[in-house]
């Protein structure tokens, strides 16, 4: 069972996620009122849809090999992951300037039932997403990238 927390996450240059996500409704609300209210859905749907199934995704592409797979909805596991998400640069691409998104989480693993102690706690920092020869416009593409190498490198240390 995996399970994905956001409540002590820093968003780029913002001290909180709810910090980031007022002022992004703003800048867009300036450009085209009432579209901040359809971003903030969008990004809350998208930890799901995007950062989480690219972790998991990659990640089990690579447990996988093992026979070992994991989920949001396995509820029966003898595992429980969280993945405490701490940072999130989103990046930006504006054709002529870009900076890649990047993630830094802490993945704790515990027996199912006993979440007071940790079985492996596993920090990834500054986890730089790369995609799309450049065209990754979208910062939900850009940050999903992050997330799925993220899955990847836990995967691989998972099967050592």
């Amino acid at each position: 069972l995996v399970k994905f927390d956001y409540s002590a996450v820093r968003i780029g240059k913002y001290a909180t996620e709810a910090e980031y996500i007022e002022k992004r409704m703003e800048e867009i609300d300036g450009k085209e009122p009432g579209k901040g209210e359809e971003w903030k859905a969008k990004w809350e749907e998208q930890k799901d849809s995007v950062f989480a199934h690219q972790f998991l995704k990659l990640m089990n592409d690579q447990t996988g090999k093992k026979g070992v797979f994991a989920g949001t909805d396995l509820n029966d596991a003898p595992l429980t992951m969280m993945v405490h998400v701490t940072f999130i640069e989103p990046g930006w691409n504006v054709g002529v300037s870009r900076r890649n998104a990047e993630v830094t989480m802490t993945v704790e693993i515990y027996k199912t039932g006993d979440m007071n102690n940790p079985l492996v706690v596993y920090e990834m920092n500054r986890l730089q997403g790369v995609g799309a020869m450049g065209f990754d416009f979208d910062a939900g593409y850009r940050i999903g990238q992050s997330f799925a190498r993220g899955g990847r490198e836990l995967g691989k240390y998972l099967v050592k």
